[in-house]
């Protein structure tokens, strides 16, 4: 019996119910709301989700996403969240990953370093000098579900935010958020941005890899924000072309 599920991807842009946001949160979800409902998703994975304690010292809870999907039908879907990088299921203050489902999930995972460890570099333009090489890490994990279709078997959903083209601090380097002191420095840091992004497209190319291993018919899809084009190193790594890899 064949199904038709539709899945969707969508970068909220640090969604956030604080105070001092530039654009109040009501005016936003007054946007927002009918671009994910004409989306009519039965997966829905998000990106740059942020979150606020509800007590002070207590858990983060996405009160801004709460709000949004209040009224529409991914109120009721099941949800998997991450964005820190231990407990998969701690979130970070900004940009956690969201996937969002009308079926049931059976099993969740979020991956940071479990199947590729953090490169290690000693920067060059470190002021003071760097003493050692220092690990260079993925800014956020990768969120992965497996969903049981009903009548249709189990699809894998695979959702990415990868490192923005912007260069990564440099200790020394910045003198203000945009402001580097040496343009040396801000090539080190944009190269290590660059390593940052391609790494954990790699991660995700052997997570993706290691379920095929054990079933090669399985159902895959792998989305959301790669900061990248088609032809870039992250990109040509998640599809793995035969032109690339000579390999049917």
């Amino acid at each position: 019996m064949s199904q038709t599920v539709r899945v969707a991807t969508f970068n909220l842009e640090n969604l956030d119910a604080g105070p001092g946001q530039a654009t109040p949160l009501e005016a936003r979800i007054e946007v927002l709301r009918p671009q994910l409902r004409r989306l009519e998703a039965d997966v829905l994975c998000l990106q740059e989700v942020n979150a606020e304690p509800s007590i002070k010292g207590g858990p983060r809870v996405p009160h801004a996403l709460d709000r949004l999907l209040e009224g529409t039908p991914y109120e009721g879907f099941r949800r998997f969240a991450g964005g820190g990088a231990g407990d998969p299921h701690f979130l970070a203050d900004v940009h956690n990953l969201v996937i969002l489902s009308r079926f049931p999930m059976i099993d969740a995972r979020s991956l940071r370093h479990v199947l590729v460890e953090p490169p290690r570099y000693r920067p060059a333009m470190a002021r003071p000098a760097a003493e050692a090489e220092e690990a260079v890490a993925w800014d956020r994990p990768i969120l992965a579900v497996e969903i049981d279709l009903p009548d249709a078997g189990r699809l894998h959903v695979i959702n990415l935010h990868l490192r923005a083209p912007l260069a990564a601090a440099v200790a020394g380097q910045k003198e203000s958020a945009f402001v580097w002191r040496s343009t040396a420095g801000w090539a080190e840091g944009f190269f290590l941005a660059a390593v940052k992004r391609a790494g954990q497209a790699l991660e995700a190319r052997l997570l993706v890899d290691e379920i095929f291993d054990r079933d090669a018919e399985a159902r895959i899809v792998v989305l959301g924000d790669f900061n990248a084009e088609e032809w870039e190193v992250p990109v040509r790594t998640l599809c793995a072309e035969v032109e690339d890899t000579g390999k049917g």
